[in-house]
């Protein structure tokens, strides 16, 4: 298809090919040639825009860059993600996508916490959750659970219940969708965070036990596995160490038995650091 392409001299039609070829290349893991093969589908892209305007081709361009903003991103290059990030963005926004703009903040957000910025982590966060709401894109939980991570590191530990909580109960919605078993595994998971962001480590250890003998399907496994992780860094942040270590562990596993292996990545660093 790529040979066909180019000997067509279909500028548009090879950068398509190029980016799902970089999309193989990414989910099995080599984001080096992923990356590569992004660039030449960017340069193609472009060019045929400049033939020809069309929004197909533009946000197929906008989706190539942030495709290559995530590779960049896999393979440790916060810069190259971020500058991709930011094109994309700007692509998708003349565009009037608002749901590839959202996710835009969204890494741009990320990347911003790791770079422990915490203000501009909150506002790109916050933004980008904004947006997913008002679309109702599914990707809005796991936003949600990182500006709540940002308030739990910009906010004293006694003002939690007052400032961190309302963040995340709001929550509640999206677990209604869930299964039953997903849905009452998520609910232990949100008691948890409730007794860390008030102190209550009786009222954590009671919902911990409880929590243990109502496991979530790996399939609806997202709400347990999230608020786990908020859970875990609220009791690690407020120094119960050997608490918030059991209940990393967990989320960890949950992450894992969804086959997200960032998410899983992300848990274990935080862990090893209580």
């Amino acid at each position: 298809l790529e040979r066909d392409a180019e000997r067509a001299g279909d500028r548009a039609r090879l950068g398509v090919v190029l980016a799902a070829l970089a999309d193989v290349s990414r989910r099995s893991g080599d984001n080096e040639q992923a990356a590569a093969r992004l660039q030449r589908a960017i340069g193609a892209l472009g060019e045929a825009l400049e033939l020809r305007a069309s929004s197909t081709v533009k946000a197929h361009l906008g989706q190539a860059l942030l495709d290559w903003g995530k590779a960049a991103e896999a393979l440790g290059r916060p810069a190259e993600a971020g500058a991709r990030f930011r094109r994309a963005h700007q692509v998708f926004t003349e565009l009037g996508s608002g749901i590839g703009a959202a996710e835009c903040l969204d890494r741009l957000g990320r990347l911003a916490f790791l770079d422990a910025d915490w203000v501009r982590a909150g506002e790109l966060l916050g933004r980008a959750l904004s947006q997913y709401e008002a679309l109702g894109a599914e990707r809005q939980l796991a936003c949600r659970m990182r500006v709540a991570r940002v308030a739990l590191r910009t906010e004293p530990p006694p003002a939690w219940a007052e400032r961190v909580w309302p963040i995340v109960e709001r929550v509640q919605t999206q677990l209604s969708r869930l299964d039953h078993r997903g849905r009452v595994a998520a609910t232990h998971g949100l008691r948890l965070v409730r007794h860390a962001l008030d102190g209550d480590w009786l009222g954590w250890d009671a919902a911990l036990a409880e929590a243990a003998d109502h496991p979530p399907h790996a399939g609806t496994a997202a709400g347990a596995a999230w608020l786990g992780w908020l859970a875990g860094e609220a009791a690690a942040l407020a120094g119960e160490r050997a608490r918030a270590r059991v209940v990393l562990q967990t989320a960890s596993g949950l992450f894992r038995a969804m086959g997200d292996r960032a998410r899983v990545a992300e848990v274990d660093r935080f862990r090893a650091q209580v």
